[in-house]
């Protein structure tokens, strides 16, 4: 699926663009994206990896690593050179970040340290192709990759639907290498060895003599006991794999599924299969064969592998029950869940994030045409230095600077200078070099031309006024995040502990 953006070709040319809130911030050429912030107390940064159907040179974008901060601001990128980024997420047990690096016919899976510094990097072996559906890190600092791998194959006594099979079939396996430490190749699996072609949905996912991708794996998970949870889009199942033999242990959904489903009606074209501490995996449901209207969801199971019967224990469906047809994932962490929709359009959007109670923390929707694979809502242990801008006027003039020396400066505005002046209410951001990509200022919020910058700024009131008190942020009455007080005036004041207080204020106190 990653593989073939091309065919969305005459999709990205043709298709109207409807009208969208950008709310946001952007350096050129990064994707515009609204973000829709519904509960201010919540913590975690957003990783994604945000990228546009439509490949250069028929779109003005590239693909980019990606970090936007608890409210929703571009806090550090990567912009990449005529390739693609996949899978961007944090190593909280080595204290890393990983992913995966695609160009069309090449590419590599990369560790990237917490200065933003590419250390290492890893590829697939033994003759197998990179894939771009999986990256993973173990806790014993070993590597999962995936790959592919092809072979020629007799089809021409079989019928697919309105096509007859060829002799000579070109079928695309889904290859599995786990490297230890040191990239030494400790485990392979290929399922041309293991998994009948005939298993996949040809009517729904198609067939291909030249390419034909019977099963595509999207998902990789290595189990407690040392064995493999692999998702295969194309037949519709979960395949736990031995990981000393290779031999298939059981299956979930598919045409021969070891379980029943005894409250649910089972998956298809799904992504990302994950394990849970209980023992129960979640998958995300594209619902690409579900029965009219198609709506993909988050869903979790509890296998009983006595009785051999996966009972539905959770699902989410959004409000308005779209569809998404391909990409995707789920992520359960601290009892939140973070739901990226994958291949979706305006006003459906990409990404969700959500409290125990499946209330809204936050909603993300990219420019159309614009799409991540997989995203995360992660809390950093460390935090990232972001770039500190300062205020000026000189003859009625505002003029933000950059505090420090860089060797790049990307505003919001297009300049690329350390200071610029300012003409007009909004909010600015700069962006300045840092590792293999770039990290953003605070946003500078200006909402009155005529002030700004006369009254000192919000942290140094803060700083001076609050000192045992942790201020979030402030706003005023109408709702907008302010970056100036003024005195005598009631706001609103958001602290880091959760409350909120109304208040007056004054610069002499409280």
């Amino acid at each position: 699926m990653i593989k073939t953006i091309v065919g969305f070709l005459i999709f990205g040319l043709f298709y109207t663009i409807q009208a969208q809130n950008f709310n946001r911030p952007v350096p050129k050429r990064f994707p515009e994206y609204e973000f829709v912030l519904h509960d201010s107390t919540a913590k975690g940064l957003y990783f994604l990896a945000p990228y546009y159907a439509v490949p250069p040179p028929y779109n003005n974008y590239d693909a980019f690593l990606t970090i936007l901060d608890k409210n929703g601001y571009l806090l550090w990128y990567s912009k990449s050179e005529g390739h693609f980024y996949l899978d961007f997420e944090y190593e909280s047990e080595h204290n890393f970040f990983s992913f995966i690096d695609r160009q069309f016919h090449d590419g590599n899976f990369k560790i990237m340290d917490t200065s933003f510094q590419i250390v290492d990097s890893i590829s697939t072996v033994n003759g197998a192709s990179m894939d771009t559906h999986e990256f993973l890190v173990l806790e014993n600092g070993n590597y999962i990759l995936s790959g592919e791998s092809y072979k020629f194959v007799d089809f021409s006594h079989v019928n697919f639907g309105t096509q007859q099979g060829k002799d000579s079939t070109n079928i695309k396996g889904f290859v599995i290498q786990e490297f230890d430490q040191n990239h030494n190749l400790v485990f392979e699996w290929n399922s041309n060895d293991h998994i009948d072609p005939l298993e996949t949905y040809y009517d729904v996912y198609g067939y291909n003599f030249r390419r034909f991708d019977y099963c595509h794996g999207n998902a990789i998970e290595k189990d407690q006991d040392g064995n493999y949870l692999v998702s295969f889009r194309h037949t519709n199942s979960i395949y736990k794999i031995d990981g000393v033999t290779g031999k298939t242990i059981w299956k979930l959904g598919g045409k021969d599924s070891s379980f029943e489903f005894p409250n649910d009606s089972g998956f298809s074209g799904q992504h990302d299969v994950r394990l849970l501490e209980n023992g129960n995996i979640t998958l995300y449901d594209n619902a690409n064969m579900a029965t009219e209207p198609k709506k993909s969801r988050a869903v979790e199971y509890k296998l009983d592998t006595t009785n051999w019967i996966a009972t539905k224990t959770w699902e989410h469906i959004h409000d308005t029950g779209f569809f998404a047809r391909a990409m995707g994932n789920y992520q359960r962490a601290n009892d939140k869940h973070l739901i990226s929709y994958g291949n979706v359009q305006n006003p459906n959007p990409n990404i969700v994030y959500l409290d125990e109670n499946e209330n809204l923390i936050s909603e993300i929707t990219l420019r159309d045409t614009a799409f991540t694979y997989r995203s995360y809502n992660i809390e950093l242990p460390f935090e990232i230095k972001r770039p500190v801008v300062s205020c000026s006027r000189t003859n009625e003039q505002i003029i933000l600077t950059v505090q420090e020396e860089f060797d790049t400066y990307y505003w919001s505005t297009g300049d690329s200078t350390k200071s610029i002046k300012i003409t007009t209410e909004d909010t600015y951001q700069v962006w300045v070099n840092k590792g293999i990509g770039m990290v953003g200022s605070e946003p500078i919020i200006i909402n009155d031309l005529s002030s700004f910058c006369k009254t000192t700024s919000v942290h140094s009131l803060i700083k001076n006024n609050f000192t045992n008190i942790e201020v979030e942020y402030i706003k005023d009455l109408s709702g907008r995040e302010v970056s100036n007080l003024k005195q005598n005036q009631l706001y609103l004041f958001f602290y880091k502990d959760g409350h909120i207080e109304k208040k007056i204020w004054q610069k002499s106190g409280r």
